[in-house]
């Protein structure tokens, strides 16, 4: 990705500021506190026991998003706000996590719905700053590192409303906020146009390799295989020569507890529909099931997430997890590891599960799935197949993926170069102010 500076031509004239981490600014730039240029707000502690399904909106820090996702907000009854409007979330707002993993993120509450709220997230208002600038500025790199530089490199859990207060911002004269929240307004938003292309480029891509496991662990790998009837509801035919079998029949259920190990393995360590391994800095304490090589992992709790994982080595996993044996004489373990990360697998054991919530399916269900089972020889080949057509599609879906972060970092750098001043987008175009905000 280019280097801004190499595409953008700097201001004319620099001066120096006092701000180690800012350096030199543009003439007829100034740098104030934020506390003397907007307004903070403090969410309100609301209680809990008094939410309903059907009211007003609360905004808590797990809400906080680009996009809120109303149907998941708690809600309060319109009775029990009175007296609170200094807590109302007005569109245009800048909404600032102030603890946990999220600190320092700000978002923009695009919405019109009327909202309130909660602790733990604050609102910065521009009162003598274009609101648009502030919020860019707040989306910048140069906050991000004064947060964490803030928080003791993220050691403390929180941020304060005077720590946010004393963060300096650097201010062009008010016309020029508009015309750089404007630009930054349009590339942006071409950016994000092409991460969400490559995004579902990378959708499709992983729709392709479902696909192509399903259709290659139910049908084989020749494509005139005589076909008959499977005696089973989906799918109806199968290879002549492939037996129906319950997968209890061909792996065994295994469930002995342990405590040590070096090699631990949760349900958030394993990549849905994909089986590769997550690292994560957050291991279960205690006891877990042992597993060895030769075992498969399937995360049975809420099985829609299709969470298969083939280990390398032994170790212990959560509860949440079955392992699952194969009988090395008629089945081979990459070939079930393949069968179960299937749509085929997924959408019937997930069909089959308990629990509204939080759906479960147990060694009764996932052991009485009927599966089609190839010669020995045959799995082994399919797997092999799969193994490689799927290592091809991975690394198409890796290198999409380094695209969209280096889209994500030239977004993130392109921002603070010009919220900074390092990078004068003045002239680039004709300021079109955003109306829902009026300037102050």
């Amino acid at each position: 990705m280019k280097n801004n500076r190499s595409k953008y031509k700097p201001y004319p004239s620099y001066k120096p500021t006092s701000i180690e981490w800012l350096g030199e600014i543009p003439e007829g730039w100034e740098c104030r506190k934020t506390k003397f240029v907007s307004d903070f707000i403090n969410g309100y502690a609301f209680d809990s026991e008094l939410y309903v399904e059907s009211g007003i909106p609360i905004i808590r820090i797990g809400d906080i998003a680009e996009e809120i996702d109303f149907g998941n907000v708690k809600r309060f009854h319109n009775k029990n706000l009175v007296g609170l409007d200094k807590f109302k979330v007005l569109k245009g707002d800048l909404l600032l996590a102030l603890t946990g993993a999220t600190i320092g993120k700000a978002f923009e509450y695009k919405s019109k719905e009327l909202a309130y709220l909660n602790q733990r997230v604050g609102i910065l208002r521009g009162k003598r700053l274009y609101q648009y600038f502030l919020k860019y500025f707040f989306y910048s790199y140069t906050v991000k590192e004064t947060i964490n530089y803030l928080c003791n490199g993220g050691a403390q859990e929180n941020i304060s409303k005077t720590q946010i207060g004393n963060i300096f911002i650097p201010l062009p004269p008010l016309p020029e906020q508009q015309t750089i929240a404007a630009f930054l307004d349009r590339e942006t938003a071409k950016i994000d146009v092409l991460v969400e292309k490559e995004g579902k480029m990378i959708e499709l891509l992983k729709e392709k390799r479902s696909a192509l496991i399903t259709k290659a662990v139910t049908k084989g790998l020749d494509p005139n295989v005589k076909l008959k009837p499977s005696g089973v509801e989906c799918p109806d035919k199968k290879p002549t020569h492939w037996n129906v079998r319950k997968l209890k029949y061909s792996v065994s259920s295994k469930n002995i507890k342990i405590k040590n190990s070096n090699y631990k393995v949760a349900l958030e360590n394993i990549e849905s529909f994909s089986g590769k391994f997550i690292e994560s800095e957050i291991s279960f304490e205690g006891e877990g099931i042992s597993f060895d090589s030769n075992s498969v992992l399937y995360g049975k709790l809420r099985p829609y997430l299709c969470k298969v994982f083939l280990p390398n080595k032994a170790g212990i996993c959560v509860s949440e997890l079955l392992v699952l044996v194969p009988d090395n004489k008629i089945s081979d373990k990459k070939f079930i590891f393949y069968y179960m990360l299937s749509y085929l697998f997924t959408n019937i054991i997930s069909g089959e599960t308990f629990g509204t919530k939080m759906p479960r399916a147990d060694w009764r269900i996932v052991g009485n799935f009927k599966l089609f089972l190839p010669p020995l020889p045959e799995q082994k080949a399919i797997a092999s197949f799969l193994d490689r057509e799927t290592t091809k599609i991975d690394k198409l879906i890796e290198k999409i993926g380094h695209q969209i972060e280096l889209l994500k970092e030239y977004r993130q750098s392109l921002i603070t170069s010009a919220v900074t001043g390092k990078i004068d987008v003045s002239t680039m175009l004709n300021t079109s102010v955003r109306e829902e905000v009026p300037p102050p």
